[in-house]
């Protein structure tokens, strides 16, 4: 394959993986939100997060097989991050405990199979540098979980949740 530089993974893997992971950033000013609306108690808001690992468990294994059997596509990678945005934009129109819980932990599914596919994509096209460009691909993700929640939060400030979700399909 071409070879690219750092700059490139930088802008694409990282900045995809961060937007991924910017959607797990969310999830803790979102809660309380969630609690607050629907009258919910902190065993059901535990449910969430445990719904979406367990969903994560399962698409993380598949997205690894698809992966190997269907090697470099990048289509995955883009339907993975057009799937978190627009399963974060439908909580706006969640008005039950049950469809909140369903959309994270099928949202959920985005985040799993970015991993299975970006890393190899890495490792391909980085055999002398995979530890470095796995390094700039993690600096994506955590900058991006980082700043979520303060801009989210900030933002719940001046528009309702549900308008907040729903800037996420942009």
């Amino acid at each position: 394959p071409r070879s690219r530089g750092l700059g490139d993974v930088y802008k694409r893997q990282s900045g995809g993986h961060g937007v991924a992971h910017w959607y797990n950033g969310i999830l803790p000013v979102l809660y309380p939100v969630f609690a607050l609306e629907l009258g919910l108690n902190y065993s059901q808001i535990g449910v969430f997060d445990s719904a979406r690992g367990v969903v994560g468990v399962v698409i993380s294994l598949l997205g690894g097989y698809l992966a190997d059997v269907f090697g470099k596509r990048r289509w995955f990678l883009g339907f993975s991050l057009i799937s978190l945005g627009i399963f974060t934009a439908l909580l706006g129109f969640s008005k039950t405990y049950f469809a909140v819980l369903v959309l994270l932990a099928v949202g959920g599914i985005g985040n799993s199979l970015w991993h299975p596919f970006a890393l190899p994509m890495l490792k391909r096209v980085f055999p002398q540098r995979r530890a470095l460009a796995t390094a700039i691909h993690d600096a994506g993700a955590n900058s991006f979980h980082g700043l979520s929640p303060i801009v989210v939060g900030a933002l719940l400030g001046f528009l309702g949740w549900k308008y907040v979700v729903g800037l996420h399909l942009l």
